[in-house]
This record gives C-alpha cells, structure tokens and sequence, in this order.
C-alpha cells in the first residue's frame, strides 16, 4: 500500500492473513522531500508556419467535420511569406 505519509516507501504483504512489511524504494543516500514534483516545462506553441500547414494541409484529413476548427482552427496571425528553397 502507497501512502502519503510515507513517500518512498510501499506496505507489502506476503500473504493476506500475514503482518504487513514497510519496504524502501529509493536509492541509499537520496532523501525525498514532500512535494518532490519535476519543474514544470512550459511549451513555446506552434510556429504562425506550422498553424498555417496544419490548416492547409492537414485540416481537409479530419474526418469529422464539427472537429476540424478545434484540431487546426483559421491562425490568428498573418500567413508568413514562403523563402524560395535553396538548390543544392
């Protein structure tokens, strides 16, 4: 059993009629603090380029059409000019 309490450790039973035994999980020498959460990473979002691809290109692909402006919605921002390729 997983308790709050007792982060790091879990409550285990060999059998169901049997004592219970408390049993470490963490390394030797890494002590858990009460919240130990990651760092929160904040995305950047999507490129005016990628948000006028996807409404291009990929939006004719949705199959149901009442989800097509949640998935790729008209971009609020104005249609990036085009760089012509490079040739090798």
């Amino acid at each position: 059993m997983l308790s709050r309490e007792k982060i790091g450790f879990v409550e285990i039973k060999t059998a169901v009629n049997e004592g219970s035994q408390l049993i470490n999980l963490t390394k030797k020498g890494h002590g858990i603090t009460y919240p130990s959460f990651p760092q929160e990473i904040i995305a950047k979002g999507i490129t005016p380029e990628r948000r006028w691809y996807l409404y291009e290109e990929v939006r004719q692909h949705i199959q149901d059409p009442s989800k097509r402006d949640s998935y790729c919605p008209l971009p609020s921002v104005a249609k990036p000019k085009t760089q012509p390729r490079k040739k090798n």
